[in-house]
């Protein structure tokens, strides 16, 4: 969802940023521009959580890595950071089974999800597709040495679901 959430969070009138936590490049720049000191070993938490004390959000929208922040972090996080309000996680992957008792709203993208975690009551949001990728490529001008794209995939295959035999089908 390259910036569709943020985007169209911010055209309903919203602060939103993103924060890709686990690109070293950027996040050291951000704590370089911020003179930020954090721990080498602890980087990737150590100023994502400085990022969200500095953004001050009400709500922090986890799409789909809860692992970039400690649960035990997690589950102080209104605490460290009085602002935050609302907490919600957006998973996709089965995977194994994790402690989301810190969502204050949760989100699935696969009924398997739902029904494994049905006591935290989560909500079914099935994977969407940010329409704004396709303004983009038509506002691209392809020269001559592009590849003919009629067919790409980005997401992940594993066998022996479905979606690895049909893509492998076609």
């Amino acid at each position: 969802y390259p910036t569709g959430f943020s985007a169209s969070m911010n055209k309903l009138g919203n602060d939103s940023h993103e924060i890709y936590y686990d690109c070293e490049t950027m996040q050291r720049q951000w704590a370089i521009e911020n003179d930020f000191k954090y721990n080498h070993e602890n980087w990737e938490s150590e100023i994502l959580l400085a990022q969200i004390k500095t953004l001050k959000p009400e709500v922090v929208f986890f799409q789909g890595d809860i692992l970039c922040m400690h649960k035990d972090i997690r589950h102080s996080l209104k605490e460290i950071v009085p602002s935050v309000r609302v907490i919600v996680f957006n998973v996709g992957y089965p995977g194994i089974v994790r402690d989301f008792s810190d969502a204050d709203i949760l989100l699935f993208s696969s009924p398997i999800l739902c029904q494994r975690y049905e006591h935290l009551k989560p909500y079914l949001v099935y994977h969407s597709f940010d329409d704004s990728v396709l303004t983009s490529l038509n506002n691209h001008q392809f020269s001559g040495n592009d590849r003919d794209g009629g067919l790409s995939f980005v997401g992940s295959v594993r066998a022996p679901e479905r979606r690895y035999w049909m893509l492998r089908e076609l």
